[in-house]
C-alpha cells in the first residue's frame, strides 16, 4: 500500500528521449511545497534581497546583492561600520570612493567605536568592492559576505553562472 500512495504522489511527463520534463503533484502537495516556500522566504534565505553581514574584528557592516546574480553589485546599507585605516595596497578606485564618501559627509566618524559609520545606503559595483571599502583592505566579497544562516554569496551561487 506505501508503494500506491508514493507513485500516486507525483506522475511525470516524459519527452521522446525518455527524460523527465514536467511532474504533475497532487493539490495537497503542491500547497504544501508553496506553504513551505512561503516560510523560508521571510527567514533571511537564500534570496537576492536578503540580508547580507560582514564581521571583521569589531567592525559589523550589513548589505544585499543587487542586480544579475551572475555580477551583481552591491548595496551597503546605512549605518554600517567601515574602518578607520586603509592598507595602502587598497585598490585607487575603493580608496577614491572612500576619501568621497568622507568629505561627503555619507561617512562619519565614531569615535565611540573607532570606525566610521556610514549615513545612508550605498549602491556599489560588486561585493568585493563594498567589503574593500569595510575593511580597508583588498578582500573576496564572495567569500566574506554571509547571511545569518552562514551561507557567503559564493555558497549561494553569486558571481558564477549557477544560477539566475
Amino acid at each position: 500500500m506505501e508503494k500506491e500512495s508514493a507513485r500516486s504522489a507525483a506522475r511525470f511527463i516524459v519527452d521522446g528521449n525518455g527524460e523527465r520534463t514536467h511532474v504533475i503533484l497532487p493539490i495537497a502537495v503542491y500547497e504544501g511545497l508553496m506553504a513551505l516556500k512561503e516560510a523560508l522566504k521571510g527567514s533571511g534565505g537564500t534570496g537576492e534581497n536578503s540580508l547580507f553581514y560582514l564581521k571583521k574584528g569589531a567592525l559589523t557592516a550589513t548589505g544585499y546583492p543587487d542586480g544579475l546574480k551572475t555580477r551583481p553589485c552591491f548595496v551597503l546599507a546605512k549605518d554600517s561600520e567601515i574602518s578607520l585605516a586603509a592598507a595602502p595596497s587598497l585598490y585607487a578606485n575603493v580608496a577614491a570612493k572612500r576619501a568621497d564618501l568622507i568629505s561627503s559627509g555619507v561617512l562619519i566618524l565614531n569615535s565611540a567605536h573607532t570606525c566610521y559609520n556610514l549615513t545612508s545606503d550605498i549602491k556599489l559595483p560588486s561585493p568585493s568592492f563594498a567589503a574593500a571599502l569595510v575593511v580597508g583592505q583588498v578582500v573576496n566579497g564572495l567569500k566574506l559576505w554571509k547571511n545569518r544562516e552562514g551561507f557567503s554569496l559564493k555558497d549561494l551561487g553569486f558571481g558564477t553562472g549557477r544560477g539566475r
